[in-house]
């Protein structure tokens, strides 16, 4: 090799090497599929779900693009693959009209609906039915190989992607499955969802009520919402879940109409719904909030529930109320027979009902709380908040905080689940909290396997957690279980609180950390009671359902709300040993 050629030989080395002579731009011989791709220098530059990429295949510099799969075909969570590309929702606009002569395709690089060029076979004039894009299914390999004859298909729409899931979460179990019931906030829908009690795996997720009938398709239209991503009605909030037969059925609450109402999932896959108490709105009534429900041995469904700003007795009350139904599938409000356990009156700006002091709780001025703010959430002032109903005795029980006072009560119905009708409730103060501080927050009600009544709830501050156990709501013993202090530093506790029993009949408790937003279980010991963290670093502890399912195993559903570190939709499930603690 000559010296000349020696020379010639390590510079084009060199510059191969160093990429010191590559052009500003690649040569595009198929300019026909890359000539409407957008150059960026960030994400701002870039729309309809485009991100600003590195796609050397397409340009040196930085355009707008879809992200690739991994190696093994995944996407990042929230975003399904279409076409070769990982999108979060449909590209082009989820259609591309046809012109007056021919369809037009949907370019999964440029994110643009395209006339076909005179290379793309017949295929590329195809008309796809609805819930599906004309899209090229070989054009990443039009770039890379050349030009070549490109061909088309009709791609199926992804899925939309999931909502806020999981506030106003509850769930259950029967067998090996775990139903799950939850609010899209996203959306403003009902949301039920299954999993292996075994292996925790997902097995289905359906949008459950709330989204719309009609209106443009923007995803696969067997998939969530039917493939729509306009919003419906508001529903959903405030769910409690309970089975029958081994099929799930949900209460939740309708926030346009401020109702009651009631979801059914048949064997067959298909969910019915119904109306429970059907609010007055123009009048200012509010209902539904606060649920529980209870399925009796004979599948007679129970229901306990906040009403609030109702009319009885021409007297705007606010109360717990209890429904039971009529029938087996109830779908109107008259196939109910409903019943106010302790009407009080409206708290409004003149304030609420006072009691006569007595000797066993301090009374608490109402005129202490802020009831301009009231917004009927988790603050609402009232009688009836946190309604939670269990059958005792064959009778049902109903335990509740008169927000109006800060006292946590309970009622007892003086008939049985099977007398004709309903007819009243006997009502007593099971604790009134120390001093201004009100309790009763996020109560609970487990009947034991001795069939003593388990009462759990926190105080307002979220300081402490308490439990109630006894015969019935008079005869038993009120125990502080969590003070919130610990030895490094003090914590705030509460949320929603899971009862829970063993085969031995003890109870442990789960509820939140909200100082942390982690998971606490709390059980009995010989000194007292013992606090573990049991999900942590992740946001967790502000909304939580647990239940046990099987050789001492408990199983806590928990969302994650922290909105930095949350996907949306991101639910966690795990088991623990109940015998460990």
């Amino acid at each position: 090799m000559t010296p000349i050629i020696r020379h010639l030989f390590l510079s084009i080395a060199v510059c191969l090497i160093l990429s010191a002579c590559k052009p500003k731009s690649l040569p595009r011989e198929c300019s026909d599929i890359t000539q409407n791709i957008r150059a960026c220098t960030s994400n701002n530059n870039c729309t309809g779900g485009q991100i600003c990429l590195n796609q050397p295949d397409i340009s040196n510099d930085k355009t707008c693009g879809f992200n690739k799969p991994s190696n093994i075909g995944a996407c990042l969570p929230n975003t399904s693959l279409f076409n070769g590309r990982c999108i979060s929702n449909a590209p082009c606009n989820a259609a591309c009209a046809a012109t007056s002569t021919a369809p037009r395709v949907c370019n999964i690089i440029s994110n643009t609906c395209d006339i076909p060029p005179d290379r793309a076979d017949t295929s590329c004039k195809q008309t796809c039915p609805a819930g599906s894009l004309l899209v090229y299914d070989n054009i990443d390999a039009s770039i890379t190989l050349g030009c070549h004859t490109l061909s088309c298909a009709c791609a199926p729409l992804p899925e939309i992607h999931l909502g806020d899931l999981g506030r106003f979460v509850s769930m259950t179990q029967s067998g090996n499955n775990l139903f799950a019931s939850a609010y899209d906030a996203t959306y403003g829908d009902l949301v039920i969802m299954t999993y292996n009690a075994q292996t925790l795996e997902q097995t289905a997720l359906r949008y459950a009520d709330g989204f719309p009938n009609s209106g443009k398709i923007t995803g696969n239209p067997t998939g969530r919402r039917g493939g729509r991503l306009d919003k419906g009605r508001n529903v959903g909030t405030h769910t409690a879940i309970a089975m029958r037969n081994g099929r799930p059925i949900v209460v939740y609450v309708d926030e346009e109409s401020q109702s009651l109402k009631i979801a059914f999932l048949e064997i067959d896959g298909k969910i019915t719904t119904g109306v429970i108490h059907q609010a007055t709105k123009s009048a200012g009534e509010n209902i539904g909030r606060f649920s529980s429900i209870v399925v009796d041995e004979a599948g007679v469904i129970h229901v306990a529930y906040f009403a609030d700003n109702i009319t009885i007795d021409a007297q705007r009350v606010s109360t717990p109320m209890y429904a039971r139904a009529k029938i087996s599938l109830p779908k109107t409000p008259e196939d109910w027979d409903h019943l106010a356990i302790e009407p009080m009156r409206h708290c409004d700006d003149k304030g609420c009902l006072q009691e006569t002091a007595d000797p066993a709780c301090k009374h608490k001025d109402p005129s202490s709380f802020q009831l301009a703010s009231l917004n009927f959430t988790e603050n609402s002032r009232g009688n009836g908040l946190y309604t939670a109903i269990a059958i005792h005795n064959d009778k049902p029980m109903v335990v509740y905080q008169d927000s109006a006072h800060g006292y946590v009560r309970g009622a007892t119905a003086n008939f049985t689940r099977t007398d004709p009708t309903p007819t009243d409730f006997t009502t007593t103060k099971i604790d009134c909290g120390v001093g201004s501080i009100d309790v009763g927050n996020y109560t609970a009600l487990r009947i034991a396997p001795n069939n003593d009544v388990v009462v759990a709830y926190g105080d307002g501050l979220g300081n402490t957690i308490h439990t109630y156990r006894g015969e019935d709501f008079a005869r038993g013993t009120t125990t502080r279980i969590d003070d919130g202090l610990r030895a490094s530093h003090d914590i705030r506790v509460g949320g929603p609180i899971s009862i829970l029993f063993d085969s031995h009949g003890t109870a442990s408790f789960i509820y939140g950390d909200l100082s942390n937003n982690d998971v606490i279980i709390t059980t009995p010991s010989e000194n007292g009671f013992v606090h573990h963290t049991i999900i942590a670093n992740g946001a967790f502890g502000s909304a939580q359902s647990a239940v046990v399912i099987s050789d001492d195993q408990a199983l806590i559903l928990a969302h994650r709300r922290s909105f930095k570190q949350a996907t949306p939709g991101d639910l966690v499930l795990r088991t623990l040993d109940l015998r460990a603690f």
